[in-house]
C-alpha cells in the first residue's frame, strides 16, 4: 500500500534503494522497524527471508524508507528552507547530489533498450 500511495504523491519507482542495510542487520527488528528494510518503498522489494539458523525478522518493510521521507519533504513542504530539510532528513537541498551517493538516499531510474526512462 505504501508503494501505491507513493505513486499518488508523485514518486516514481526507485530501483537503487534496496541495498540500504548491511546483510547482518536485515533481520534485526530494532533496526528495521525504525528505519525500514530498504531506502525506499518505491523499489520492487522482495520478501526478506532469513537463512537457515537465522532468526526471522520482518518479511516486508513496515515503514517508509529514509529516501521516501526526504522526497516527500522536498516536494511538499511549503517554503522548506535548507535548515528545515536538514532537520527532517539530515540532508539539505544544497547537498542533494552528494546525498544520493549514500545508501539511505539512493535513487535511480532504469533505462529501457530504446533509451527511454522506465517508470
Amino acid at each position: 500500500v505504501m508503494h501505491e500511495v507513493g505513486h499518488t504523491l508523485g514518486l516514481r519507482h526507485n530501483f537503487k534503494a534496496s541495498t540500504m542495510l548491511p546483510h547482518e542487520k536485515l533481520h534485526d527488528t530494532t533496526v528495521t522497524r525504525k528505519q525500514g528494510l530498504v531506502g525506499s518503498v518505491m523499489d520492487y522489494n522482495p520478501a526478506n527471508i532469513a537463512g537457515k539458523g537465522v532468526k526471522q525478522g520482518d518479511y516486508f518493510s513496515t515503514t517508509l524508507g529514509p529516501y521516501d521521507y526526504w522526497a516527500i519533504e522536498y516536494a511538499y513542504r511549503p517554503n522548506c528552507s535548507d535548515e528545515d530539510l536538514a532537520k527532517a532528513s539530515g540532508v539539505s537541498r544544497s547537498t542533494t547530489r552528494i546525498s544520493f551517493r549514500l545508501p539511505r538516499f539512493s535513487w535511480s531510474l532504469r533505462r529501457r533498450r530504446d533509451g527511454a526512462l522506465s517508470r
